[in-house]
């Protein structure tokens, strides 16, 4: 690489990193602002539940108060059985003593019985003090306003790993309890995605325009920068689904396989990224063994039970902390077992349930999640620019088979693609009939590298369409003969 190429790529880093930075960060803090202005509630959509979990993690497992800046805050939650009935009256003299020692204050919670103050820590903790003499203080709860709902203050998300919530923990001790500072890992998450887009293009099509264009269109996408700019699990996926491609473009398939196995420690479904990889590892064992189909077959099943191996052993690893804290015989049935239960069915339906979304759906723009509603009326939706997103997947089907008539280099963006999506397509199948559109951002990378390189192959490479419209032709024809014997 000479100077000036060294250059061009600086440059372009540096502007993927600026955009990207740009992008994510101002949507994370208007959000910030915006809900500090309506009262401090801060949480978007299922922040609700992932944030909630990340401070009850820390401050149930680890022990650790979430840093505060400036004025401190509590949610004071009291008991249900000893408040109930007298909750309205009890509610009007907690919020007039909390004014008496200075501290400004919020009562407008409806599934649970608490009272959010803040102000000096001396105040609250004299507020706390005579409150629990007017009724049961089950739970005090430090940091940003808990969000309204029923017993979040002990939620811990069994469902999901603890690697994200870890995540969005350590920046609350290293940064603040506050909406920007949760959000700030996924807006790391994004700008690394965007960059790693950059290099895996520029390994598979050796020029530097066409990384440029597809890092730049993730960045621009309203699915990404909805979900790069908010502290939800899927935006890690996203990373380290683009990790994990990458690295299996420079044909270092193991180091692959591990960030894919990484990848679903912040969320199950970032090991939809090991499937392809395990194909790429039983394909090179069968290449070495003289393209035996039998050297392939159980190359594929042993590397699956590699990858399943690596997974749970790395999965009570790191839930060690949490497995201390419940035990193991919980932990076993809530956080695997119970996970694995959950992944597989229908989680909610009905008029008060979020909407809810199969696949496919999320290349047209239809059933998109709401993450949120600004005063306006104006709504966020986890959606993305669905008619580039549509135009991504149908070029994917049409030039596939072109992977196996000379375009290897298209092989790793079109395997990985079609193997996230149709392992969402497969859990759907199996009984996950309510996914949620954000779960789409894990594919907003592979979407925009496919629709980038597939359009350059296209436009300059005349083979490439002759050679995938020829395997069509042959396949139909042989579906037909097939249907006339």
């Amino acid at each position: 690489m000479g100077r000036g190429e060294r250059l061009v790529v600086l440059a372009s880093i540096t502007l993927i990193l600026l955009a990207a930075t740009y992008s994510f960060g101002k949507t994370a803090w208007s959000l910030h602002e915006l809900e500090a202005d309506r009262g401090g509630r801060g949480y978007v959509t299922d922040e609700v539940w992932y944030v909630s979990a990340a401070r009850n993690i820390l401050r149930r497992v680890f022990g650790v108060e979430p840093r505060q800046l400036g004025v401190r805050g509590a949610t004071v939650v009291f008991s249900a059985s000893g408040c109930a009935t007298r909750w309205t009256s009890i509610k009007d003299t907690l919020v007039d003593l909390a004014s008496r020692h200075g501290l400004s204050s919020r009562a407008d919670y409806v599934k649970t019985y608490a009272i959010y103050v803040n102000g000096s820590e001396s105040g609250v903790e004299a507020f706390v003090r005579e409150a629990g003499e007017l009724c049961p203080v089950v739970d005090v709860v430090r940091g940003w306003m808990l969000p309204d709902a029923e017993n979040v203050h002990e939620y811990i998300n069994w469902e999901h790993p603890p690697l994200g919530k870890y995540t969005i923990a350590l920046s609350m001790v290293l940064l603040g309890d506050a909406p920007v500072y949760w959000r700030l890992p996924s807006v790391a998450a994004g700008t690394a995605t965007s960059v790693l887009v950059y290099f895996t293009l520029s390994k598979v099509t050796r020029r530097r325009d066409v990384p440029l264009i597809g890092a730049l269109l993730v960045i621009a996408d309203p699915m990404s920068r909805a979900l790069f700019s908010i502290a939800l699990l899927d935006g890690y996926t996203a990373l380290f689904t683009a990790a994990s491609l990458y690295l299996a473009a420079c044909k270092k398939y193991r180091e692959s396989l591990l960030l894919a196995v990484t990848g679903g420690l912040f969320k199950a479904t970032g090991l939809f990224a090991a499937m392809p990889v395990v194909l790429l590892l039983a394909r090179e064992s069968a290449l070495k063994a003289s393209r035996k189909p039998a050297v392939f077959v159980r190359s594929l099943v042993a590397f699956s039970l590699v990858a399943a191996i690596l997974y749970l052993s790395s999965l009570v690893l790191v839930s060690a902390p949490i497995i201390s804290y419940m035990g193991l015989r919980n932990w076993v049935e809530y956080a695997l077992i119970g996970s694995i239960r959950w992944h597989l069915s229908v989680k909610c339906t009905g008029a008060q349930c979020p909407v809810s979304s199969a696949p496919w759906e999320w290349f047209v723009g239809l059933n998109s999640f709401p993450l949120y509603i600004y005063p306006d009326g104006k709504v966020l939706y986890a959606e993305g620019f669905y008619p580039l997103w549509l135009a991504s997947l149908i070029l994917l089907v049409f030039y596939l088979p072109a992977v196996f008539t000379g375009f290897k280099e298209y092989g790793y963006v079109a395997l990985f693609y079609a193997g996230v999506l149709g392992s969402y397509v497969l859990l759907w199948i199996l009984g996950s009939r309510t996914q949620y559109s954000f779960y789409g951002v894990q594919l907003a990378p592979l979407v925009y590298m496919n629709l980038v390189f597939v359009t350059y192959l296209a436009l300059t490479r005349e083979e490439f369409t002759q050679r995938a419209a020829r395997a069509w032709n042959a396949l139909v024809l042989k579906l037909i003969g097939i249907l006339l014997e």
